[in-house]
Formats: structure tokens, C-alpha cells, sequence
């Protein structure tokens, strides 16, 4: 759902529920919003636009199940919690999209490795008995630069 503040900035929440997270057993809920932006047009060549976005959400899980791994004290593993963000800027001309994006996360390597299970994660960090007591550390999460390209098709406006 989104709610148009103005003519150039829209507002848009977000809430989503898993009652078995990447089937762990764990539930999982996420909450987000997102500001958008309609920057400018004059700045740019004739049929140009660009829509400035950013967004904040949050992540928060249960404990595993036994089917999805068990701790040492035999209950149910616990997930980290985490909280992520996103800047985006998009330029639009006629069905055509270019993204360019920044994405980061404030999980450690430590809970990083406990989301993903990096088969590539090293030893060397701090060890939680809950859920990585071996203190492995993945390189899968953290900041991150990315650009897509990409079209829209809306048969209404393709015309004969």
C-alpha cells in the first residue's frame, strides 16, 4: 500500500508475517517504510525521469524449530533480529528503467553466517553458544552497490 503526500513524494509502509521462515520453524516479521521522491525532470533531457527512494525495515524472528536445528541445550535456535536500509535512484525513459542501488544491513558477521550458513564462513569471531558457538564470521552481508536495468510494459499505453 502507499499514500501520495504530495504530488512528488509518496509514502509507503510495510508489514509481512512467515510462520516458517526459510523452513526453520521460525516465525519471522517484517515492518518497513518507504519515502519516495519525483526529483526534477527540467534537469534532465526531454522524456527522463527519476524518482529518488529510501527505505528502513526490520526484521524480528522466533526460535527454530527442532525440525529446523536444535541448540545444544536442546530448545530451538534463536535468529538474530536485524535491521536493514536502502537508497535507490531510478531513471525511467519510455519503458526503460536503469536502478541504481546501496543496501546494508546491521547484522555481524557472526549473525550473518547464522542466516545464510556461508559454506565459505571462517572461525576468528565471537562465539554465542545459542546459535554460533564457533564464532564463524560470513562475508555474505554488508554494504552493497548494485545497478539493474530493466523495462515496464503496460499495454495501455503501447498503443496500435
Amino acid at each position: 500500500m502507499s499514500y501520495k503526500l504530495t504530488d512528488r513524494i509518496t509514502l509507503a509502509p510495510t508489514l509481512a508475517y512467515a510462520p516458517n521462515v526459510w523452513q526453520t520453524g521460525a516465525w519471522g516479521t517484517y515492518f518497513a517504510g518507504t519515502l519516495s521522491l519525483d526529483l526534477p525532470s527540467e534537469l534532465l533531457p526531454a522524456d527522463v525521469s527519476w524518482l529518488l527512494s529510501v527505505d528502513v525495515g526490520r526484521w524480528l524472528f522466533g526460535p527454530t524449530s527442532s525440525g529446523g536445528g536444535v541448540s545444544a541445550a536442546g530448545g530451538g535456535l534463536p535468529l538474530p533480529d536485524f535491521t536493514n536500509w536502502h537508497a535507490g535512484l531510478t531513471f525511467s525513459y519510455r519503458v526503460l528503467k536503469l536502478g541504481l542501488n546501496y543496501t546494508d544491513t546491521n547484522l555481524s558477521k557472526e549473525n550473518c553466517y547464522v542466516l545464510t550458513g556461508d559454506l565459505g564462513a571462517i572461525p576468528g569471531g565471537v562465539a554465542n553458544p545459542g546459535n554460533n558457538p564457533f564464532g564463524l564470521r560470513s562475508g555474505l552481508c554488508g554494504a552493497t552497490f548494485s545497478a539493474a536495468l530493466g523495462f515496464d510494459i503496460n499495454p495501455a499505453v503501447l498503443g496500435p
